[in-house]
């Protein structure tokens, strides 16, 4: 747990800096989260074949892809927060003349948005959260898709998958493994 807690404290802030205003292909997200698995595979000691479920739920790991969403959705809210700026003036002129197969920021906001089933762009452009609102909104809407995802992928991996519980917050909360480890590391040090 602290190995994963120093990973994410350190290492992956400083490699997605920047990275929710550039539009990524699939080819590099792809590489940051296979990078991702297999730093939290020899993390946690786990082979190569183990499902990707496995290695994010065990320590409660949020996937890298789910982090740029949260910056994604976080920038966008900055920006319509300041409702008088250049920036929140360009953005709703961005969301009038949009099209859906631009690959402009807009486009990159809305798939996000509904990949999360949130309200368009335009509704909260219109209906700006505060900051509290917003990042609690958001946070609730991530944790059901991804244990949708880790309940969807148990079912698609019968046979794999079938004596692992997925926690009701597999988000963030480690897997009862490692908390149980923890608790015997501890007592057999005393």
């Amino acid at each position: 747990m602290v190995a994963y807690k120093l990973w994410r404290t350190y290492a992956v802030p400083r490699s997605i800096y920047g990275l929710e205003v550039m539009n990524l292909l699939a080819k590099e997200k792809d590489m940051l989260e296979l990078a991702e698995r297999k730093i939290l595979r020899q993390i946690q000691g786990l082979p190569n074949n183990t499902a990707t479920m496995v290695v994010y739920t065990l320590v409660g790991a949020e996937p890298i892809a789910i982090t740029l969403d949260k910056n994604v959705l976080t920038f966008f809210m900055n920006i319509v927060r300041n409702s008088g700026s250049m920036e929140c003036e360009i953005l709703r002129r961005q969301i009038a003349f949009s099209d859906q197969r631009g690959k402009d920021f807009i486009n990159r906001v809305e798939k996000t948005l509904s990949k999360y089933n949130l309200k368009s762009s335009s509704y909260y452009t219109e209906n700006p959260l505060n900051k509290i609102e917003w990042k609690r909104l958001v946070g609730i809407k991530i944790k059901e898709y991804w244990k949708n995802e880790c309940h969807n992928e148990k079912m698609e991996k019968k046979t794999s998958l079938k004596y692992i519980e997925i926690q009701n917050n597999p988000l963030n909360e480690a897997h009862n493994i490692w908390k149980s480890v923890k608790k015997i590391l501890t007592t057999q040090h005393i």
